[in-house]
């Protein structure tokens, strides 16, 4: 047994069931590459596949290294790390067989429209075309995939891209025309620029083909504005108390503050008395008290008749001044502006 075919073994048996068939088929391809650089070392002349299309030129240095590490990723259920190595291996030596791989492992991420994108394009690509094996194992894998994913064929505007869900590139129509959607709820909108032309929401059951019509997206219009033409009455105030109510209130507050003072500067008076008429040899701590609080008495009693004479004298006045008129206000509203009157 060759080492490749250990190495196939090794692989087969370490893998899930439903992964088989997948592996087997990365396997073969791994296996042929091995393969055809053995017959060219044997003979150097051009060979040919068996439909007798001429091989391309030799992969390039670390190619089969690549795809040997993807095959090993691969049985190891490792398959997001086995496409980003297909999809090295493919931009280093673009071929059949590399898309079959990231079409195998897309399909085992479950990104079922990607697979179909890829398995669908291994089987029309003619670098490295499938043997007949590996179409029919393709194709079925190609059936099953198609059967998660819903095709919906969509009117671009011109100018315009198409958006799927939160993504900031613009998503694929694929040759036939259509978008191409994995199970679940999408969102699709076109957008030209910042402005979103259209917008809906689709739910993907898998195997549909249908139209999809975008929902045209206007922005928000604020309603006209409106400017009332009113007329508001006139308001009459409420008249003012009569003055005489404010008017004895002073009078009797100052009337109050006069007292005040008086008594105030009367007992400032009398400290100061009791200390110039002290008898000689009077001791001076029973004087000092009423010598400090002589004057304190009389500058709060002088303040007090100020005030009192202040506020009974805005008592008489507003008692004996005539009645003032009622105040009268008009507010109008109109179109362009307010208007107020009055009269006072």
């Amino acid at each position: 047994m060759s080492g490749d075919d250990v190495n196939a073994t090794r692989l087969g048996s370490s893998a899930h069931p439903r992964q088989c068939l997948l592996i087997s088929l990365l396997v073969t391809g791994v296996v042929s590459v091995h393969v055809r650089a053995s017959a060219d070392a044997q003979a150097p002349v051009a060979e040919t596949q068996a439909e007798g299309v001429p091989l391309p030129p030799e992969p390039p240095p670390g190619y089969r290294d690549t795809i040997n590490a993807a095959v090993a990723e691969f049985a190891a259920g490792h398959h997001a790390e086995a496409r980003a190595l297909f999809r090295q291996a493919h931009g280093a030596y673009p071929n059949a067989r590399t898309l079959r791989g990231i079409g195998m492992c897309a399909f085992e991420l479950r990104e079922y429209a990607e697979a179909v994108r890829a398995l669908g394009a291994s089987l029309t690509d003619t670098r490295r075309p499938l043997t007949a094996e590996q179409v029919t194992q393709v194709q079925s894998a190609l059936e099953r995939a198609n059967a998660f994913v819903g095709r919906f064929e969509v009117t671009v505007p011109e100018g315009a891209l198409l958006f799927v869900d939160d993504s900031a590139a613009p998503a694929p129509i694929e040759g036939d025309g259509t978008l191409l959607l994995t199970l679940g709820t999408h969102v699709v909108a076109t957008r030209q620029g910042s402005t979103t032309l259209g917008e809906v929401r689709v739910e993907v059951r898998g195997g549909e083909r249908e139209p999809l019509v975008l929902v045209r997206t206007e922005a928000p219009r604020s309603p006209p504005r409106v400017e009332p033409d009113l007329h508001v009455q006139p308001v009459e105030e409420a008249p003012p108390e009569p003055l005489t109510v404010p008017g004895i209130a002073l009078v009797a507050s100052g009337g109050a503050a006069l007292v005040a003072g008086f008594v105030l500067v009367g007992l400032g008076v009398a400290d100061a008395s009791s200390v110039t008429g002290a008898a000689q040899g009077t001791r001076w701590s029973s004087l000092a008290e009423a010598y400090d609080r002589a004057p304190i008495l009389e500058g709060v009693g002088a303040a007090a008749l100020g005030v009192g004479a202040a506020l009974a004298t805005i008592g008489v006045v507003l008692l004996v001044s005539p009645t003032q008129p009622v105040p009268r206000t008009t507010v109008r509203l109109g179109p362009t502006g307010l208007s107020l009157r009055g009269s006072f």
